[in-house]
This record gives C-alpha cells, structure tokens and sequence, in this order.
C-alpha cells in the first residue's frame, strides 16, 4: 500500500500484492503543492497513476473523456479475488 494525503481531505493510495518498482507524488512542474493529490508508480512493469480531482464547480459544458482499452499480458490479474 502506498498513500500520502490529509486526514479528512485529499488524498490518494494505490494498493496492490506487489511492491512498487518506482513510486513519485505530485507533478514535477515546480508549481503548488500537490503532493496529496496525484500518485503513480510502476507495478511489474505496469504504471499506475491515482489522482484525487474535486469537482466543485458548475460546468457550464459536458466533458466526455474515454481512455484506451488496454489489454493486460496474460497471468498479470488473479482469476478470482482473495478475501
């Protein structure tokens, strides 16, 4: 398990059975801080990218975003899941 973020607030995890290969928080732009909001990492071989993106405005336009299909390597995810 991998988290950063406040109690109450923001913030992001990425839980897996396997320990991540990288790990790095926020953007790497020099700007504010934002740490608590964006997490990715690399998972054998697979990068993984949380972000926490409130949403608390009136949009005045509809935004469709889809992302790829991406199909996984074989034997990357369990048949069932482990209680």
């Amino acid at each position: 398990m991998v988290f950063k973020g406040q109690k109450r607030y923001n913030g992001v995890a990425i839980a897996s059975l396997e320990k991540p290969e990288t790990v790095s928080f926020g953007l790497d732009d020099k700007g504010p801080t934002d740490e608590d909001r964006l997490l990715s990492g690399v998972f054998s071989g697979i990068p993984v990218v949380n972000t926490y993106v409130p949403q608390d405005m009136i949009v005045k336009t509809p935004v469709s975003i889809q992302a790829p299909v991406v199909q996984a390597p074989a034997g990357v995810f369990r048949p069932t899941l482990l209680p």
